[in-house]
């Protein structure tokens, strides 16, 4: 994760911009694992494998929370047991369940390739020269615009409810 992105970023908790960064350990220049507070509310969101965790408190996998929490020696803040979120709960099983599946069945389809070339693509290629700043894609999935992006030489940066298919755009660099 690159440190300077979290200028740009709110709690989802409270809507504070002012955060305290405990990093943990860096890989390749970027931030692998670490914790980041909240000033204001304390909560903290979790930063592993180069991906930040910034799910509001309710939508949490709170599996992965305790297990970071235990190997870092932190408490667990927030339960976010309520369910008024449970279409996003579903949705965040169903891609931690199916990403190796998605890029097949999804985003290489003939549908999906040619819908991209013919908008995304050809935006990319028009506006390429005026791009001087880090694209911002929300719901990248397993990164198939942000893929087009870094090709161009441009900065992309990814989110996504899905930490699987962040760690798929990853691991397509």
């Amino acid at each position: 994760m690159n440190e300077n992105l979290l200028n740009f970023i709110i709690c989802p908790n409270c809507k504070s911009d002012s955060f305290y960064l405990k990093p943990f350990a860096q890989k390749n220049n970027q931030l692998h694992a670490g914790v980041l507070t909240c000033n204001s509310c304390k909560a903290w969101y979790r930063i592993e494998n180069g991906i930040l965790d910034l799910l509001p408190l309710n939508l949490r996998r709170h599996e992965l929370y305790a297990e970071f929490a235990k190997k870092y020696d932190l408490s667990v803040n927030g339960t976010g047991t309520d369910n008024t979120n449970s279409q996003k709960k579903e949705q965040i099983v169903f891609f931690k369940e199916n990403v190796s599946q998605y890029d097949q069945d999804v985003t290489d389809s003939m549908y999906f390739r040619t819908l991209d070339k013919l908008t995304f693509g050809k935006w990319l290629d028009k506006n390429s020269e005026k791009i001087n700043k880090p694209i911002l894609e929300l719901g990248c999935g397993t990164g198939k615009q942000s893929i087009q992006i870094l090709i161009k030489g441009k900065e992309a940066v990814c989110l996504d409810i899905s930490e699987e298919m962040i760690s798929q755009v990853k691991n397509k660099r």
